[in-house]
């Protein structure tokens, strides 16, 4: 009977501490989603100038980021979200 009684109370302050995290473990699957299906920007004029090696520089519009960082946001929206997956 005693056994009884402690097995249902861990049962039900496991289910408690779940819906506590619940939300917040949405979010966090829900943005590295994003950060896989919409990898950051590389930072604006980024240089690499290393010798014996080519030199590069990475120029991001203020535009482009914009619009990503529009992206990002939308998609964190629960509507954005629902509408984003019916579109697909």
């Amino acid at each position: 009977m005693i056994r009884d009684l402690v097995e249902i109370a861990v049962d039900m302050v496991r289910e408690e501490k779940l819906e506590e995290v619940e939300d917040r473990a949405e979010l966090n699957a829900e943005e590295r989603l994003l950060d896989l299906l919409l990898p950051p920007s590389p930072a604006p004029a980024a240089t690499s100038s290393t010798p014996g090696r080519w030199s590069s520089t990475v120029t991001v519009s203020p535009a482009s980021q914009e619009s990503h960082n529009r992206t990002r946001k939308s998609c964190g929206n629960s509507s954005a979200k629902a509408s984003w997956m019916i579109a697909q």
